[in-house]
Formats: C-alpha cells, sequence, structure tokens
C-alpha cells in the first residue's frame, strides 16, 4: 500500500458539511491501494455537533489532529439566527481580511524566499490571535 496525507480542517466526529469529501476520501482510498493518514485541526469546541456514527465510518484510519484555527466560532452565531455578540462580527470582518491577505501572500511565496513566508506566517498568527479573542 502506498501512503497518502490528507489534510482537512474537519473531520469526524464532527458532523458538518465539510467533513464529508475528507470522510469519504480516508475511507475508500484503501479500496484502491492507498493508506490514508488525516492531519485535522483539534475537535471545534462550538458550533459543530458531533456524530459518533461518522467516526465509526473510518474506524482504523490514522488521525492527527494538532492545533489549527476554530472557524467553528463563527458558525455558532449563524446557527442562533444572527444574533451575534457585541464585536463578533467586526471580529469576522478582521478575521476575512486577514484571511484573505494571508491567502494572497502564501500564493505569492515561492518556494525559497523566506522573508515572504516569515510575513505568511506572521499573519497566520495574527489570524490566530484574533481568534482567541
Amino acid at each position: 500500500m502506498r501512503d497518502v496525507l490528507i489534510v482537512t480542517r474537519n473531520f469526524p466526529p464532527a458532523s458538518h458539511v465539510s467533513v464529508e469529501r475528507a470522510m469519504k476520501l480516508a475511507k475508500y482510498l484503501p479500496e484502491f491501494g492507498w493508506r490514508p493518514t488525516v492531519l485535522t485541526g483539534a475537535r471545534a469546541t462550538a458550533g459543530l455537533p458531533e456524530d459518533p456514527g461518522l467516526a465509526a465510518q473510518v474506524a482504523g484510519i490514522e488521525v492527527i489532529r494538532a492545533r489549527a484555527p476554530e472557524f467553528s466560532l463563527l458558525y455558532g452565531w449563524r446557527a442562533s439566527g444572527g444574533a451575534a455578540k457585541a464585536g463578533e462580527i467586526e471580529r469576522a470582518g478582521r478575521l476575512s481580511d486577514l484571511w484573505s491577505e494571508a491567502n494572497q501572500r502564501i500564493a505569492e511565496t515561492g518556494i525559497y524566499n523566506l522573508d515572504r513566508k516569515q510575513h505568511a506566517t506572521g499573519l497566520l498568527g495574527r489570524m490566530h490571535e484574533l481568534m482567541r479573542g
């Protein structure tokens, strides 16, 4: 079997549309000679329900959980009918702006351009701090 790494923000037991593609990919790749390992974020603490049945579908797949930006914080206020706490919408806007800038910088980053990589890493660090509150 050949090894493959799947990188995804959400993975079972989280129950969200963003989970489906990575879950099915990990579930069926072994039938085609691939041994998947999933690198995903730590379990969401807000906004995403859990479904143990989803985790059962990918039992036996190695899953590595790491710290990652938690966008599920933004799902919570949508699920509550949009009744955001004071400052959440402004914070989400700042996060969106930083995310767009980071994506642009990362896209511009060459493999050997250390200055731009450090700038992009700094932007991601600022996003992480913003999400933490």
